[in-house]
């Protein structure tokens, strides 16, 4: 008995983004058309996470992944650029990511 598996939905937008401290790949943000908006998959470190994007904001998402905008992507959702640290405005790989405690 097959069990053929459909293929992934080729990404609209891709964007991999490397690592400040040794340029391997610190996470990479792709976008796929789904029903009436898409879904976000970021690769990285921390695993796979999917975000569904309505679309209101389709658009807007597509052309920043296509662009790198990994700010505007962490200022969308913080989740899908974990691996961006804002406070320097710089990407890490899972080996070089400085985990901090946030104080009050």
């Amino acid at each position: 008995m097959p069990t053929d598996m459909p293929a992934a939905p080729t990404p609209l937008a891709q964007h991999s983004f490397v690592c400040a401290s040794c340029d391997n790949e610190a996470g990479r943000v792709a976008l796929v058309e789904r029903g009436d908006g898409g879904e976000i998959a970021r690769h990285s470190f921390m695993g796979l996470l999917t975000l569904p994007v309505g679309a209101e904001d389709f658009e807007r998402i597509r052309i920043l992944i296509l662009a790198g905008d990994i700010q505007a992507l962490h200022e969308f959702q913080m989740d899908v650029s974990i691996f961006y640290c804002p406070g320097c405005a710089t990407c890490y790989c899972g080996e070089h990511w400085a985990w901090r405690m946030l104080q009050d």
